[in-house]
């Protein structure tokens, strides 16, 4: 959800950059469980089995986002060299084949 409204209303943004950058942004909750499950306040007043549970839900949450990045990350990667090798077979016609044999 975060990665289509990025990708909406950033113009000139491909879909695999704005996931790439959803996953950065999306678990970034640690602050507010810091605020709720430290502290003497929540010492005093949060039950233990609650601040235990905060804590996992967090920790869940920014487990998450690493396959995301990395898929995209992946897939970016990907394309670039797709579109690289197309360009330089492109380019140099059959003759990009004999330079790639004649170097190996």
């Amino acid at each position: 959800m975060s990665a289509a409204f990025i990708y909406a209303f950033i113009p000139n943004l491909n879909f695999l950059s704005s996931l790439a950058i959803a996953a950065c942004l999306t678990p970034t909750d640690p602050i507010l469980a810091a605020a709720i499950i430290g502290g003497k306040y929540a010492d005093k007043h949060v039950p233990a089995h609650l601040r235990h549970l905060l804590a996992a839900e967090s920790a869940s949450n920014d487990g998450a986002a690493y396959p995301f990045l990395y898929f995209a990350l992946y897939l970016t990667l990907e394309l670039t060299y797709l579109v690289q090798t197309r360009s330089c077979l492109a380019s140099y016609g059959d003759r990009s084949l004999d330079m790639v044999f004649a170097t190996s």
